[in-house]
């Protein structure tokens, strides 16, 4: 029973069980001051539902750990106002207060109907127009406008038109797909060529290689596909790059980047 309950129940008893023909054995109005009394002394314990804005935005900011428990520090006035067996609810999410693994009282998160499905996939999908890529050195692949750009409302981030990179709107582990194709007949038979994606325009284990052969009388065909998956800090850039060894080309490019999982809790990158 919450103090309010307590106070409904005092100012609504009008008189109390007394003996037939005789005197009550208790006045209402001093049943209603014990009321009143148990109410003030007890309010900080059962008012476990009456929580204010800031607590609540302040605990479910998180962030919270594998066991659900937050991990921040609270600060002073969130700190004075919990009490143990406090609750509150956002969206599909349920906050309570109780001692944790490690003994001390702590705010808990779980679930209302058990855990909720995965985030969608946050989704980038950019293709590039026909245009020349110089010869050799690691060049970025002049992309045009995103086909697609899905991100959680309100988050920075996406697609960066002066750097030709997608922005990371959330920490966690991506997949970065892409695909390059060079002109019919454009480079030598026998050219190599390489395609990757990452931070950086440099070479590494995630850089492919391929090499330019004759096909159907004369035409020269050829093509990549890529795939990376690594983790991003929300803010880190990625773009698609190439390395055309000895020769410049007309070339078409596509960009997607996937987000596959969440920093929730933050993970070790190793």
């Amino acid at each position: 029973m919450t103090s309010p309950e307590l106070r409904r129940l005092g100012l609504a008893i009008d008189d109390v069980v007394r003996p037939e023909g005789g005197a009550p054995l208790v006045k209402a109005s001093a049943l209603n001051g014990l009321l009143h009394d148990l109410a003030a002394t007890l309010a900080p314990s059962l008012d476990r539902y009456t929580l204010s804005a800031a607590l609540r935005a302040e605990v479910a900011g998180g962030p919270y750990n594998a066991a659900g428990e937050l991990t921040a520090a609270l600060s002073a006035a969130a700190a004075a106002e919990s009490r143990i067996g406090q609750c509150f609810s956002a969206g599909p999410a349920l906050y309570t207060y109780l001692p944790g693994d490690a003994g001390p009282l702590v705010w808990v998160r779980s679930w209302k109907g058990g855990a909720p499905a995965p985030p969608g996939l946050e989704v980038l999908a950019v293709t590039g127009v026909e245009g020349t890529l110089a010869a050799n050195g690691f060049n970025t692949i002049a992309l045009g406008r995103p086909v697609l750009d899905v991100r959680p409302a309100g988050s920075p981030g996406g697609w960066d038109a002066a750097a030709q990179a997608y922005v990371a709107p959330l920490s966690g582990t991506y997949e970065l797909l892409t695909s390059m194709r060079v002109h019919d007949n454009y480079g030598p038979v026998g050219s190599n060529y390489a395609l990757g994606a990452g931070p950086g325009n440099v070479d590494g284990p995630w850089l492919y290689w391929n090499t330019i052969f004759d096909v159907h009388g004369g035409y020269n065909r050829k093509g990549l596909q890529v795939t990376r998956v690594l983790h991003l800090s929300a803010g880190e850039a990625v773009r698609m790059y190439a390395y055309l060894d000895g020769f410049e080309a007309f070339v078409f490019g596509e960009f997607t980047v996937k987000l596959l999982r969440r920093d929730d809790p933050p993970v070790a990158v190793l």
